[in-house]
């Protein structure tokens, strides 16, 4: 080591708090770098298992392809694995409780698709043989038989085949899983079964429900072993393959070999291939990347500041003992290098503390978010903190760029310090008669100590320039990420703030009247508080420009020959629920009771967002009064013109108009959609007439909304209604879970953003005493001819007053407006995907204005009083300006 490094050691050894609080800042920015990156990597990961469990550990797909070309896909040297899928057979279930899934499927693996593909048994083993099978676990609540491991069953084996409706003969080609049973519009049977032969299975294992069984699957699935060798050479096959190397060529290298094989088209394991970048549409990775990248360049940002004053700081300090070196021949490399070094120590300890500060909170804070994080995106696999060599070699680099970034312009100043310059002190302080006026306006409003405050502002520019910056960076660095966490909590509450019901349930049936009578069963059920049934049929309107106010104009950009278009929702609300509704907005329930008079009270609110102010305002829908008229219409295509009619239906009169829905409807946005809310009588009227008019049956969709205090109970006790039945009578939308879920999202963004904001802050706040600390130490000399000259200690602290205070109204006049933009550009970005208002999030920013004075003032009274506290003799002494 040389005499220059020895010598700045000894001054970061001298100069332990400042070098204390460098580290500290230091650890913190590595920490937070580290915590990026080993969640990216965790992420990855994450992503890399949860595809594998859904779809299976493969990378590209050959369906159809003949069981003779297996090999040639085996003898492919980037092929590592082959997972062989063959359908060995239907077969009809001896009992079921669902008319739509009358048949069980077996499917044949090798040896390496039960490792591969997602089998996730529950007991027993996976079969070895082509007689051994398991089973799925809902296969007995589902169908009433039950079986166990050891059992052994018989089954008829062969395939499905659909009618032809208007022959009634069997059409050729099969019927695989992908095919629902296939029905007539009446609900008749259209397909046939044709078995083939009969295989005895010894059940030897029960699985969870396969992955490729769907809710519209024909079949439960069961699987079995199966050899290649025992697949019949023209049989068709499903083949998938693990690959050695994945890189952007397997794309074409897979197409020729599908060419080889007679496959046009080959199927990539997208998601999985896209956690290892090589996915052909790589958005995934893009979108990854920039938001990375923009988190990075934030804590860079942050740590740069915190470093490079240190770093400045120190130059400043050390300059005369520089200059000396270069009086007795220290070369301008010699100067630069000993920054530089000092940098080099300062990340020597700053990086491996950091990285392991990352690595144990990010385990801390996965170990604390996993069950919810989970539950959020519904899958079965926890998030495992992942330490990739990527993950710590990116960190580690970033954290050198930062360190030298940082070091960089302070190691050119050291460099250029000349002896004669250093010894006389005559870089720091460069100052004029005119650079250091002040108004009289000063003295008369702050008194001599404000206006030594304003002047010891001006002749130290370099020093307060410095520390200016640290407080715009820390003000702009806190508001940029509260107003990100503002916003995407804004964004997320808007999910479901438009909701009235914790539950929305249809009917299945294909009559509109069955539909209704089942959903009807549902007011019964214990757990119910509240409910709605509401019933909808869609039409369409044209309306005069005088009805038509100007944003629905602007919205549909021009008139059509009958006027504006509207779409019309008649929906239909049971009598008791109309009459309250009605008495709630003031319209007289009579006029809704008439079926020969028909008549509605008009939804006429919806939100619409202001181009100009991009501000989202409720407006009305419709400009019109009671006793107005509207028809229902309908456009049809009509086959003999070969051209586009409208087909008119019933007139209906407005009753009245509201602007709060009933229970199960929100509020619209940006549409020309007319909810017209009618009574039952009312409703069958119109649909009788309207559809005689029109020439065919109008539909119409009930739907039930409820409330319950247990909406979960709620939940199992309609899906046990609907197993009892043993059809799938109901499509059942839990909002409240989405509502629970949308909650949980943001606890994680809260638990990773304020996470983000302390750290930030720390480093914020150790920039800020780093800088005004040690910008107040080299100012010894300085209090002491003030002390020396008269000046009382109640006249020292008030110059540190006004100093604090100009110090905090000069950061927050450049701070906030350049956050306010910030600001701006981040709603602009969040506003293209989510609909809310601007706002500027308060709150944080009155936080700031107190914490700015607060944490100035602190570091300048602490500071200060170590100095007020010293020999007035020895100050005096002190070289440092």
């Amino acid at each position: 080591m040389n005499i220059v490094n020895k010598l700045t050691l000894r001054q970061l050894k001298m100069n332990k708090r400042r070098t204390l609080v460098t580290i500290i800042g230091a650890i913190i920015s590595v920490a937070m770098v580290t915590a990026v990156t080993v969640s990216v990597s965790s992420a990855m990961d994450l992503m890399k298992r949860v595809a594998i469990s859904s779809d299976g550990n493969w990378h590209m797909r050959y369906h159809d392809m003949k069981a003779k070309d297996i090999a040639i896909l085996q003898e492919d040297e980037n092929v590592d694995k082959v997972v062989v899928s063959y359908p060995v057979g239907y077969s009809i279930l001896e009992a079921t409780k669902n008319s739509d899934k009358p048949y069980l499927f077996v499917k044949g693996y090798n040896q390496e698709g039960f490792e591969l593909m997602p089998v996730n048994l529950i007991e027993g083993r996976l079969p070895k043989a082509s007689n051994e099978i398991v089973i799925p676990e809902h296969l007995e609540s589902s169908t009433g038989l039950s079986y166990k491991v050891g059992d052994k069953i018989k089954l008829d084996l062969g395939q499905r085949y659909a009618i032809n409706e208007e022959t009634g003969e069997k059409e050729e080609g099969t019927l695989n899983q992908g095919y629902s049973f296939v029905r007539n519009a009446e609900g008749e049977s259209m397909e046939t079964f044709a078995a083939q032969q009969t295989q005895e299975y010894t059940i030897v294992g029960v699985t969870k429900k396969s992955k490729e069984e769907y809710s519209w699957s024909p079949a439960y699935e069961l699987m079995t072993y199966i050899s290649p060798d025992e697949i019949p050479s023209e049989a068709t096959v499903t083949v998938s393959v693990l690959l050695k190397n994945l890189n952007v060529g397997i794309y074409e290298h897979n197409a020729a070999l599908g060419i080889k094989v007679g496959i046009e088209i080959v199927e990539p394991n997208s998601e999985l291939l896209a956690c290892y970048g090589v996915n052909s549409n790589s958005s995934l990775i893009f979108a990854l990347f920039g938001v990375v990248s923009i988190v990075l360049i934030i804590i860079m940002a942050g740590s740069v500041s915190l470093i490079y004053n240190a770093f400045a700081i120190s130059v400043a300090e050390r300059s005369q003992y520089l200059g000396m070196l270069a009086s007795i021949g220290a070369t301008k490399k010699q100067k630069r290098d000993s920054v530089f070094f000092e940098g080099a120590v300062i990340g020597g300890i700053s990086i491996p503390l950091g990285l392991l500060a990352g690595f144990l909170g990010m385990s801390i804070t996965f170990g604390a978010i996993n069950g919810i994080f989970k539950n959020i995106m519904s899958i079965e696999e926890n998030l495992h903190l992942v330490v990739s060599p990527i993950a710590v070699i990116s960190t580690v680099l970033i954290s050198i760029l930062t360190i030298f970034i940082s070091t960089y312009v302070p190691a050119r100043r050291a460099s250029r310090i000349s002896a004669i310059e250093a010894i006389r002190q005559t870089t720091d302080i460069k100052m004029n008669k005119k650079k250091v006026k002040t108004s009289k306006f000063t003295r008369r409003l702050f008194g001599f100590e404000g206006e030594l405050a304003l002047k010891n502002l001006k002749r130290n520019g370099r020093r307060y320039r410095a520390t200016l910056l640290s407080l715009i960076i820390s003000i702009i660095l806190f508001l940029t990420t509260a107003t990100f966490s503002a916003y995407m909590n804004r964004s997320l509450e808007m999910v479901v703030q438009n909701t009235n019901y914790d539950i929305r349930v249809s009917a299945n049936y294909r009559n509109d009247v069955e539909r209704k009578v089942e959903l009807e069963k549902l007011k019964s059920l214990d757990k119910v508080e509240k409910y709605s049934l509401l019933e909808t049929a869609y039409f369409e309107a044209y309306l005069p420009d005088e009805m038509t106010p100007g944003h629905i104009k602007e919205f549909l950009g021009g008139i059509e020959e009958r006027g504006y278009f509207y779409n019309v929702n008649l929906i239909a609300l049971e009598n008791e629920a109309l009459k309250a509704y009605a008495q709630s907005v003031g319209t007289d329930i009579n006029l809704l009771n008439n079926p020969q008079a028909p008549a509605a009270i008009v939804l006429n609110r919806a939100k619409f967002k202001d181009k100009e102010t991009q501000n989202y305002r409720d407006e009305e829908v419709i400009r019109a009064s009671i006793n107005d008229k509207l028809t229902l219409s309908r456009r049809e295509w009509d086959e003999a013109s070969n051209e586009e009619k409208i087909l008119d239906g019933e007139e209906i009169a407005f009753a009245g108009f509201a602007k709060e829905s009933p229970m199960g409807m929100g509020i619209q946005e940006n549409d020309n959609t007319l909810n017209l809310i009618v009574s039952e009588d009312v409703f069958n009227t119109l649909m009788k007439n309207s559809s005689e008019h029109m020439g065919y049956e109008i539909s119409s969709y009930p739907t039930m909304y409820l409330t319950s205090k247990d909406p979960f109970g709620l939940q199992k006790d309609i899906q046990a209604l609907q197993e009892n039945s043993g059809n799938p009578i109901y499509s059942i939308y839990n909002i409240y879970e989405e509502k629970q879920t949308s909650q949980q999202i943001q606890t994680v963004i809260k638990v990773f953003i304020y996470g983000f904001i302390v750290l930030i802050t720390l480093v914020s706040v150790a920039n800020i005493f780093n800088t005004i600390s040690t910008s107040i130490a080299l100012r010894k000399r300085e209090f002491s001819m003030l002390r020396s000259v008269g000046m009382t200690p109640k006249g020292f602290n008030k110059m540190i007053n006004f100093e604090s205070i100009f110090y905090g109204l000069k950061a927050l006049l450049y701070g906030l407006p350049i956050s306010f933009m910030i600001m701006v550009v981040i709603y602009k970005q969040l506003s293209n995907s989510f609909d809310f208002d601007f706002f500027v999030p308060v709150g944080s920013i009155i936080t700031v204005i107190i914490s700015v004075f607060v944490i100035i003032g602190a570091s300048m009274f602490y500071s200060g009083a170590k100095v007020k506290g010293q020999n007035i003799i020895e100050g005096l002494k002190d070289t440092n300006l």
